[in-house]
């Protein structure tokens, strides 16, 4: 080398080459000049012939945590002087999917005036991403049946400036944590409905052939919701009861129905009969 004692070559995407140049790469890597070090990076390991992996020394890189990049970007904003808050932070470390390159990248996007704070609902729409308590709502809707709830919800997410994929993205993964949850603890109750919310906007996901519409998220929630009524009786009702779900519906009928609800609590449910 004209300057240092080494040189270094880095080849990228390495898995792009083709035969006869891994077939030259072969050559040079097996009697390498003593102050040479060639590093080849990938992501798609598999596609590296044998015989040039065999004469390497493999370091594997995994995909930063969500804490770890939270982090650091809390660190870069201290030092920085970028206002933030926290929870803002928490949703770039989930929308970087592990990589801390992008993560940055996005914090510097959103930097238009270091004096102004970055809110979490100005990540949200501006990565598209919503708030977890309405994928929560939504998700909820769906197990317990309730129709106009999930519509509801889908379409406040979509007005609040969601993302038709990323929601979708999102709805499939809060459903298979929550299967994970269910299954630590062994509450099968909710195996099968969770699990086809999860698969069903996967596979909406990943085998779309075009956009993916709001109407497509609304269609998926109710063709499980429909396949999922729940059944009537009088804890489902001391439910609706309790969380003001009744008193929505009376009050489109009835201008007492809060004096009713207050007042009152439901005792038995027979032949669509609710005794209070």
């Amino acid at each position: 080398p004209e300057i240092g004692r080494k040189r270094i070559y880095i080849i990228d995407e390495i898995h792009r080459f083709s035969g006869s140049a891994f077939d030259a790469l072969l050559k040079m890597i097996e009697e390498p000049p003593p102050h040479v070090i060639f590093m080849m990076a990938t992501t798609e390991l598999e596609k590296i012939p044998d015989t040039i992996k065999s004469r390497c020394i493999l370091i594997p890189f995994y995909p930063a945590s969500i804490d770890q990049i939270e982090d650091h970007l809390h660190n870069i904003s201290v030092s920085e002087n970028i206002s933030i808050e926290r929870q803002a932070l928490h949703v770039i470390a989930m929308e970087s999917k592990g990589s801390m390159r992008d993560a940055i990248k996005l914090l510097d996007q959103l930097v238009i005036d270091p004096k102004t704070t970055i809110r979490t609902i100005d990540v949200q729409r501006f990565t598209g991403v919503i708030n977890r308590d309405l994928v929560k709502r939504i998700i909820y809707a769906i197990v317990n049946g309730r129709s106009k709830a999930v519509v509801d919800s889908i379409r406040q997410a979509i007005n609040d400036g969601a993302i038709p994929t990323k929601l979708a993205q999102q709805i499939a993964e809060a459903a298979h944590s929550k299967l994970i949850y269910a299954l630590n603890n062994n509450d099968n109750k909710q195996y099968g409905i969770l699990s086809n919310i999860s698969s069903m906007y996967s596979d909406l996901v990943r085998n779309s052939q075009r956009t993916i519409e709001s109407i497509d998220i609304e269609i998926a929630a109710l063709s499980i919701t429909i396949h999922n009524q729940p059944i009537v009786d009088i804890g489902y009702i001391k439910e609706l009861w309790d969380n003001g779900e009744i008193e929505a519906e009376l009050s489109a009928y009835t201008r007492v129905a809060h004096n009713i609800i207050i007042n009152c609590l439901p005792l038995a449910y027979n032949n669509q009969v609710l005794s209070v």
